[in-house]
C-alpha cells in the first residue's frame, strides 16, 4: 500500500480535532486515531481506539493504514497533571512519543 495517508493521534482533543478537519478539508486521506473508544458529542468524526505506546503495534498501524505522515497531537495535558502521576505523564508523553518515532523509523526501514 502507498504511504499517502495522515495518521493524527489524540484527534478527539482540541488540536488533534482541529488538525483532522483542516486536513479533511485539504483533502488528505486521514487516519484518526484517539485513546478513547467513545466518541465525545463534539466529535464531528469517528476516530480508531489507540493508544500511542509500542512500537511493533504502532508499527502495524502505520504499515495497515499506508500512513506517510504523523501529526502527533495525543500526550496528557496540564489539568491531568495535578493528579500526581508524573511518571505516567512522562510514559505517556515522552514514551509514546519515542514509540511512535521508533515505529515509523521501522517501517521506513522495511524492517
Amino acid at each position: 500500500m502507498a504511504e499517502t495517508a495522515v495518521l493524527v493521534t489524540g484527534a478527539y482533543g482540541l488540536i488533534g480535532h482541529a488538525a483532522v478537519l483542516s486536513l479533511c478539508r485539504a483533502g488528505w486521506p486521514v487516519v484518526a486515531t484517539d485513546r478513547n473508544e467513545t466518541r465525545p458529542s463534539d466529535a464531528l468524526f469517528e476516530a480508531l481506539p489507540l493508544t500511542v505506546n509500542g512500537v511493533d503495534k504502532l508499527s502495524n498501524v502505520l504499515a495497515e493504514h499506508g500512513i506517510g505522515t504523523i501529526v502527533h497531537a495525543a500526550g496528557i495535558f496540564r489539568s491531568m497533571l495535578a493528579q500526581g502521576i508524573l511518571h505516567e505523564v512522562f510514559r505517556v508523553n515522552a514514551g509514546g512519543t519515542l514509540d511512535l518515532f521508533e515505529a515509523r523509523g521501522v517501517l521506513a526501514c522495511g524492517a
